[in-house]
């Protein structure tokens, strides 16, 4: 019997939902939705962190954004990250949804996905008392202008 594939961080969300209910702890989930077109060097690539609360009001200590990628310096691909801090000490209130924009820099000699670049936006909500929600979103990184890529 084969298994079907599946993603990490749908398992990581799962797991620590599970985990918060069982140990009675705060239960935050976390998103990153596409917002935009294709990436390129260059450019940028934009998205949304969607936070939900659960039926108690929470108070966010902050939201890490790492982005991982490859990039092409002195002749080698290198890896690269980029990572940032934001929304420190923000107040979610009782069954509330926020919506944090986010645009990142991709760098000029950044690698293609066509050429064996992966692009990754991870985030991750640091929450006191529970099992902190994660979230990523895959994204390529293509010439400007192409329009060959599928949506």
């Amino acid at each position: 019997m084969a298994l079907g594939k599946f993603k990490l961080s749908e398992t990581l969300r799962f797991l620590s939902h599970r985990i918060n209910a069982i140990a009675r702890r705060p239960n935050v989930s976390l998103d990153v939705e596409p917002d935009g077109g294709p990436s390129h060097p260059g450019g940028d690539v934009s998205a949304r962190v969607v936070l939900r609360s659960d039926d108690e009001a929470h108070t966010i200590d902050y939201i890490a954004l790492t982005m991982r990628g490859t990039v092409q310096r002195d002749g080698a691909w290198r890896d690269y990250t980029e990572g940032a801090e934001v929304a420190q000490g923000m107040s979610v209130p009782a069954s509330h949804e926020v919506v944090l924009p986010v645009i990142i820099y991709i760098p000029e000699d950044a690698v293609l996905s066509a050429d064996g670049g992966s692009w990754v936006l991870e985030a991750r909500a640091i929450v006191d008392g529970a099992v902190d929600p994660r979230a990523q979103l895959d994204f390529e990184v293509t010439l400007a202008g192409d329009s060959s890529e599928e949506e």
